[in-house]
């Protein structure tokens, strides 16, 4: 048994075959234990290293590049798969992360989605992202360049503080709304609660209707002072005038 061991270590540390407990892809220490675990060798299972072309290599480099938005640090097949795995399973915590974090911003409900399908493929023997890869790419790429690569810039840009002085806005504001002639009101919400306020320019426009509306609601709490001081002071006048105090 030690010399048949003996072979299997040295045909692994060639590349040649991979071991795999309950499931599991052993790396490094993880195969020399399970070598030397004689009591539960029954449980390892010993398959050829499945072999891939090149070209199946270079098109998961491509995908890695375009999806992650950098190139991946190893070229060999199992590496590669193994890298990309882990990226997957990065990625899918951090949006997690933000879901929770921004669970108060109605645009974050898009992520929910697009997480799920990470999910779905976070986890896998390094072999499925090079075989499987017609599985997942084009929708993958897709949920990357519509939503998940435009929400983390607009959360971390300043377009984000656009969008919450915006909401602080309407807060603020919103009972004076209903008094204000037109539907710059109606639009500025629409936007900020709608669920791709994030895409394109619309804090651009965001930011205009906050302005034409701050001025809106400014001037017409200065006329309703300057009514109020009137109102005051006809009122005074009135008083002062009154046969009581002459």
């Amino acid at each position: 048994l030690y010399a048949i061991t003996c072979q299997l270590a040295k045909i692994a540390a060639k590349g040649k075959i991979d071991f795999f407990e309950d499931g599991v892809n052993l790396e490094n220490s993880a195969v020399l234990h399970a070598l030397k675990d004689t009591k539960n060798f029954a449980r390892v299972i010993i398959k050829p290293r499945e072999e891939f072309t090149a070209s199946q290599v270079r098109r998961l480099k491509d995908f890695f590049t375009e999806y992650f938005g950098s190139p991946p640090s190893h070229n060999e097949a199992k590496a590669l798969g193994k890298e990309t795995a882990g990226m997957f399973q990065k990625l899918a915590g951090e949006l997690s992360d933000i879901i929770t974090r921004y669970r108060d911003y109605p645009f974050i409900e898009t992520l929910r989605e697009p997480l799920e399908k990470i999910k779905e493929i976070t986890g896998r023997d390094y072999s499925y992202y090079i075989k499987e890869i017609d599985r997942f790419e084009d929708m993958l790429v897709d949920d990357n360049e519509d939503i998940i690569v435009p929400l983390r810039k607009f959360l971390t840009g300043p377009q984000k503080e656009i969008y919450d002085n915006a909401r602080e806005f309407v807060r603020n504001h919103r009972s004076n709304f209903h008094e204000i002639d037109g539907d710059l009101h109606e639009r500025l919400t629409g936007i900020i609660e709608s669920r791709d306020c994030f895409k394109g320019s619309r804090m651009q426009e965001v930011n205009g209707l906050v302005e034409e509306l701050n001025q809106t609601v400014a001037l017409r709490i200065q006329n309703e002072r300057n009514a109020a001081l009137e109102s005051i002071e006809s009122l005074k006048q009135r008083l002062q005038s009154a046969p009581e105090f002459s």
